[in-house]
């Protein structure tokens, strides 16, 4: 019991309630994880070794579990068994996804430009969305694959800063009288590109600008 300035027994305070705790309980694991997009300058130059680089260091340091570790490639033109999946497999990281929700297959442009897909741009967007905060959770770290160059999927509306965009995490509207109004904060950008001094420069450059363009921050190369 406390007691008040007089010296008077004060009434017993109200004990934290099993819903409050269990509360408490949910916000520590519901801490948002950290999400890295991992873009690259052109097709097959190294955005997935890079991936399981990053996912390797994380694992290095001790700080990290395998369950805290997430993969996704949200968008990709290839279906078969890509490397990093077999790699997550040998290193214990069950969260991994090498084929999203949105598969570039032969003809699936034409496809989608004749309406014959039946989705719009914005609804492979919000799959992608739903595929990145699914896998997030209870994670510390998520990493996202991109896919060929920046501009791969434009056509669509599905390029890689789009994508980066819809996989950002939910934040609430600043200014917004409802609290129920959320949008998305963009992922960053890892650009993985050619080695060298010039052309390697001049290649992040023009690449760093298309997403910074879309608003879609570049962490570096």
């Amino acid at each position: 019991r406390l007691f008040d300035t007089k010296g008077n027994i004060l009434p017993p305070q109200p004990k934290q309630s099993k819903a409050n705790t269990i509360v408490s309980k949910r916000q520590v694991k519901t801490e948002p994880a950290i999400r890295i997009f991992v873009a690259g300058d052109k097709s097959q130059v190294g955005k997935s070794s890079i991936c399981m680089g990053l996912l390797g260091a994380l694992l290095k340091t001790g700080k990290y579990a395998p369950s805290d570790l997430a993969y996704i490639k949200p968008a990709t033109q290839c279906e078969a068994v890509q490397l990093v999946e077999e790699f997550c497999k040998h290193k214990g990281i069950t969260s991994c996804v090498p084929i999203g929700p949105i598969v570039y297959y032969k003809g699936f442009t034409r496809s989608f430009l004749k309406g014959e897909t039946g989705e719009t741009s914005e609804d492979l967007l919000q799959k992608a969305s739903e595929a990145v905060d699914t896998l997030a959770m209870g994670k510390k770290v998520v990493i996202i694959d991109g896919v060929g160059y920046p501009a791969v999927g434009s056509i669509t509306g599905t390029d890689n800063a789009s994508v980066a965009k819809a996989s950002g995490r939910l934040f609430p509207v600043p200014g917004s009288t409802t609290a129920t109004k959320m949008e998305r904060a963009p992922v960053p950008i890892l650009l993985v590109g050619k080695s060298g001094v010039g052309d390697a420069i001049d290649s992040f450059n023009i690449n760093a600008t298309y997403f910074s363009h879309r608003n879609v921050p570049v962490l570096g190369a």
